[in-house]
Formats: C-alpha cells, sequence, structure tokens
C-alpha cells in the first residue's frame, strides 16, 4: 500500500489535481488531514460518489446543529461541517488514485457540483433559524435570505455568462472551452474573494463566530456580503457581455474574408432580383388553378423557395392533380418576364472583379436549365459553367460534384451565395463556404435562422469579403 506522501503525490500533485493556487487557505489546511482519511478510503469498498452523498449528508447533519442556537451546538455544527469538507476532497482523491476518468467518471462531473449546490441552499437558512430562536429578531429571516439568495444568484450568474461566452466563441468559429483547465488569477481581490466568498472560505470566520458564540455577526455579515457581491458581478458581467458581444460582432466581420478558388452564384433573388416578380406570378397562379387567396400564396411561395415551382406546389398542395398544369402556366409566364429583365451593371462589375482575381465563377439554380441558359447568353455573362435544373441533375450534390468534376475544385474551396433558407442548407450539408444575399428574406430572418452565417445586402458588398484566389481559374 503506497504511503502518505506516495499518496499526496498521486492525488493532490498530479496533473489531474486542481491547482494549489486555485485552493483557499483553509482548503490547503482541509487537504493536509484528508489525504488520512483517503489513505482509509482506498482500502474500503467505496466509491467517489457514495462518499460524496455522504459528505454532503454530513453536512447538511452540521447545518441542522446551528438551529439549536447555543455555543454548543453551533460548534458540534461547525466540526461536522469541517468533516464534510475533508470527505469532500476524498473522493476526488480517491478517483484519481484509482484512475477513474472524467475525474471520477461521469457520474462525478454532476454528482459532486450538485453536492455543492445542495450546501450552498442550506447552509445559511437553518443559522437564520438559530439566531431567530435565540434573539426573536425577525431580521434574522432577511440575513438569511440575502445570504442564501446572493450565494445561489451568483453561481447561476456565472453559468449564465459562461453560456454567453459559449455562444459568443461559436460566432467566433473558436471551440468553446468547457473543461479547459484555466489558469487561477493571482490577484489580491481575487485572493480575498476565495477565501471569504466560496463556502470553504467561510469555515474559519464561521469557527470564529462559533467560538466566541456571535453567530449573528457571521449571518449579518454575509447576508450584506454576498447580496452585494451578486449586484457586482451583475453589474460587471453587463459591461463585460457589451464588450464581448462587441468583439464578437468585430471578429465575425473579421473571419468572413474567404479565400475561394470559385464562387457559385444562385441565380434568381441572387444574381437577378426576380423574386418579387416570382412571387407575384405564383400568386396569380395559384389563385387561378387553385382558388387561393393571393396574399397567401405568395407568402408560401417566398417560404419554399429554392427548390422548382413543381416541388413547391408539392409542398402546399400535396397530392393535387392540378400541379402540373399550374407549374407549367408558372413557367410560362416567368420565362416571358425573364426575355425582358436586364441583368444590373452592378452584378456586371462584380462578376468581372471576381474573375480578375482568379476565382472561377457559376451558377447553380433550381430554374430549369434552358431558362437559365437563354438569359446567361443573352446578357452574355462571363460563367464558366452554367448549372440549372432539370431530371436527374438539380442544386445540392450533383450540382457540386459536376462542378468540381468540370473545374478540379474541392467543395471546401468553393463559396456559395444564395438568397434562400434552403442555399444555406445545400452549403451546411456539403461543407462549403456561404454568403446569404438580403432580399428574399431579410437579415432578421437570417440571424434567427443561421445566426452565424454572414449576410450583405448588395452584391458588390460581397468583394470585400473575398480574397484573391492563389490559384487561376483553369477553364473557360
Amino acid at each position: 500500500m503506497p504511503s502518505i506522501r506516495e499518496l499526496r503525490d498521486i492525488c493532490q500533485n498530479s496533473s489531474q489535481a486542481p491547482s494549489w493556487r486555485s485552493q483557499t487557505f483553509y482548503g490547503r489546511l482541509n487537504r493536509f488531514w484528508a489525504i488520512y482519511l483517503t489513505w482509509i478510503f482506498i482500502r474500503l469498498p467505496f466509491t467517489p460518489n457514495q462518499i460524496t452523498i455522504a459528505g454532503t449528508a454530513v453536512f447538511l447533519a452540521g447545518a441542522a446543529c446551528f438551529l439549536g442556537g447555543t455555543r454548543a451546538w453551533n460548534l458540534a455544527g461547525i466540526l461536522l461541517i469541517m468533516f464534510s469538507y475533508a470527505l469532500d476532497a476524498v473522493d476526488g482523491e480517491l478517483a484519481r488514485y484509482r484512475k477513474l476518468p472524467s475525474k471520477f467518471d461521469m457520474g462525478g462531473v454532476y454528482v459532486e457540483p450538485v453536492s455543492h449546490d445542495v450546501q450552498y441552499g442550506w447552509m445559511f437558512l437553518p443559522i437564520a433559524l438559530g439566531v431567530f430562536f435565540k434573539t426573536g429578531s425577525p431580521w434574522a429571516f432577511v440575513a438569511g435570505f440575502a445570504a442564501t439568495s446572493g450565494k445561489l444568484l451568483f453561481r447561476l450568474l456565472e453559468f449564465r455568462y459562461d453560456a454567453f461566452r459559449r455562444y459568443a466563441d461559436e460566432t467566433r468559429g473558436t471551440v468553446y472551452g468547457w473543461v479547459t483547465k484555466r489558469s487561477t488569477p493571482s490577484s489580491f481581490l481575487y485572493l480575498l474573494y476565495r477565501n471569504t466568498a466560496v463556502t470553504t472560505g467561510t469555515i474559519p470566520l464561521l469557527l470564529v463566530a462559533s467560538i466566541v458564540d456571535r453567530i449573528d455577526l457571521f449571518l449579518y455579515g454575509y447576508g450584506a456580503f454576498l447580496f452585494t457581491l451578486w449586484l457586482a458581478l451583475f453589474f460587471r458581467n453587463a459591461r463585460r457581455v457589451t464588450a464581448t458581444a462587441k468583439a464578437a460582432q468585430s471578429a465575425r466581420t473579421a473571419r468572413a474574408i474567404f479565400q475561394p478558388k470559385a464562387v457559385l452564384f444562385d441565380f434568381d433573388g441572387t444574381l437577378v432580383d426576380t423574386m418579387g416578380r416570382y412571387a407575384d406570378i405564383a400568386a396569380e397562379v395559384m389563385a387561378e388553378h387553385f382558388a387561393a387567396d393571393r396574399a397567401w400564396a405568395r407568402e408560401k411561395y417566398i417560404e419554399t423557395s429554392g427548390v422548382p415551382f413543381v416541388q413547391q406546389l408539392g409542398t402546399i398542395f400535396p397530392g393535387d392533380p392540378r400541379i402540373p398544369n399550374a407549374a407549367a402556366a408558372f413557367e410560362h409566364h416567368k420565362n416571358q418576364f425573364l426575355e425582358t429583365f436586364p441583368m444590373p451593371e452592378e452584378t456586371l462589375a462584380v462578376l468581372a472583379e471576381l474573375r480578375n482575381r482568379g476565382i472561377a465563377i457559376g451558377v447553380s439554380s433550381n430554374n430549369f436549365q434552358a431558362s437559365v441558359d437563354r438569359f446567361i447568353e443573352r446578357a452574355r455573362l462571363p460563367f464558366s459553367c452554367v448549372m440549372g435544373y432539370r431530371e436527374g441533375f438539380r442544386k445540392g450534390e450533383q450540382h457540386l460534384r459536376h462542378f468540381q468534376e468540370k473545374s478540379g475544385v474541392r467543395p471546401p474551396d468553393m463559396l456559395l451565395v444564395g438568397d434562400s433558407l434552403h442555399d444555406a442548407a445545400i452549403a451546411l450539408e456539403n461543407g462549403i463556404g456561404f454568403v446569404a444575399k438580403e432580399g428574399t428574406f431579410d437579415r432578421k430572418v437570417w440571424n434567427e435562422r443561421y445566426p452565424h452565417v454572414v449576410v450583405i445586402g448588395e452584391l458588390r458588398e460581397l468583394l470585400p469579403l473575398v480574397q484573391e484566389s492563389s490559384v487561376a481559374e483553369s477553364y473557360a
């Protein structure tokens, strides 16, 4: 069996053990004698989680002693609480000695923090009742409430801020370090906080208050202190959240620099501002063929956009035999409109600049292939690859695979620019970059559905986000 010195090396000085710098002064003293209990428990068939539960029970028994309100009961209570903290050290030391994974298995990741929550919730209430029984002062209840709520609200506020940081880090595209071992501050204020605000830090003061029989001063002091501490953290976090949010937005903007070898554009609503007229045509067709309300029909068209109209109708009116005729009518009116629709000069300038930067450009649309081809030929647009919808060939994996075969550009080196939620889903599913064009859906919708996606209002806003490709376009 290991000696006490060997146990200290294994259980207290290993890389898995809590940093000594993070321990309160009492916590370090507690570790000094807790190792002797660990030496006993390694010979017994108890699990770390069982010891945690036993320690919590001992703590609650000690807290209950303060209901007596006398010096003797208070001293008995503080001794039991001190013993419970020795057990609280033993559970982790036993886990490290037995080399259990994840502290002491996943149960320990949950069981020990919950045991601490129980202690925070039930420490001050018995003390407040004991003071009330002894003095009859109702202020004892106020102090007990302030101390308990201050401690629990402080802990909850820490969790809320951690959750916010998780979101902010994900927005930046970094991995959130929930289980990363963090460095311990060494400032005087942090040491003061650790040795007065955390539960082990209160033990010396509670012991002194019990000895001199002035547990009331301990209660009133911590009632004011812990509630004030929560208020201070509340306002501090308000400043930190504001600063972090601004930094995350700046980082998001800065990170929105792509270096693609190819940019694929959706057609309708992205390269050409046709969606408004398409929605009007769709509403007229659905009103004529399905007796649908025009406003409702227009909304449904926008909502299901991103796929061929015949599929949209299948979603809106599943199984309806009138769908083929309605889809044909829509395509007829849509093509008539496209024949006279001009390509904006701004779009032509953006496309030319991308080609000058050595970036291949293509079209990936769920508009029919023939319709897109006619428009591209009439407008003399400089695309290297134009992909529309035809049987067995649609936007998504099929278009991307065809583009890769023709250009040699792999999906990770592609960037898709589109205006529909369906476009974003395609990019996400196929591992390619994506920029959302505002129009069919406004920025609020994009931020709600895809909060990490970069949104542009005009196509010219794409150019600052795209760096010159190191590989020139390899095909015509």
